[in-house]
């Protein structure tokens, strides 16, 4: 996480911007939060959706005890690529698959890993984001997100973003959340409100988890453009 901050600070002062408004869904959010909360001084305002905060609670619901509550003929099939005696750590066993030397077993569960990813991505199921997630990205995209799980992101502490908010409780923020988020559910953007009570949390009533369901892509809109015009 902290080279990317690095790495997004360089590239602000590569172009010259002396302060800017931060905008992330997701694993951007959790981006956007580090930056802030590191370079508080060159944000102006942020817009946040979805804001994944790598708990170990947020890991439970995901891949041990939560989401397969709501779909557990999913939640079958992506326990049942790994062998019985390796399921009391999902994350772990998908991250050796993920890295093997075989191709074959790479690809597999790469296609396991994002059919249960994506079958929770939107409020209504979306079959070309299923196909996509065991296609073209299976390989790629896959392995990134399974990474940045295996290493909590590498924060320091199960807490680090919402203890950090202090320093940027003095920007004005937009948070927006589906209420249907089962990827990034909306307890976090709620937990986020309180340690920030000065920013504005946008609950979306009938969206999930992706920027581009119509409820979600509305309030990014409006709330881009309220900063625009302010």
């Amino acid at each position: 996480t902290w080279d990317i901050v690095a790495d997004i600070e360089k590239l602000r002062t590569h172009l010259g911007i002396d302060r800017w408004l931060v905008f992330g869904g997701s694993w951007g959010g959790t981006l956007a939060l580090a930056y802030a909360e590191t370079h508080p001084e060159r944000v102006t305002e942020m817009v946040l959706r979805g804001v994944w905060l790598i708990r170990q609670a947020e890991l439970d619901f995901e891949f041990s005890n939560g989401a397969n509550w709501v779909f557990p003929e999913e939640w079958e099939r992506f326990v049942a690529h790994i062998p019985p005696e390796e399921r009391g750590d999902l994350v772990e066993a998908y991250y050796r698959r993920l890295r093997s030397d075989d191709a074959a077993v790479r690809r597999a569960a790469g296609q396991a890993w994002g059919r249960w990813e994506s079958c929770k991505f939107s409020l209504l199921p979306n079959p070309l984001m299923t196909e996509d997630h065991q296609d073209t990205y299976a390989d790629v995209l896959s392995l990134m997100e399974c990474h940045f799980i295996h290493n909590r992101g590498w924060l320091d502490s199960d807490t680090q973003l919402l203890d950090g908010v202090d320093r940027i409780r003095h920007i004005p923020a937009v948070i927006v959340f589906g209420r249907y988020d089962l990827i990034t559910p909306l307890k976090n953007g709620w937990d986020l409100k309180k340690a920030w009570p000065e920013a504005e949390l946008v609950i979306v009533p009938d969206e999930g988890h992706a920027f581009n369901e119509p409820g979600i892509a509305a309030a990014l809109v409006a709330a881009t453009d309220y900063f625009v015009a302010a």
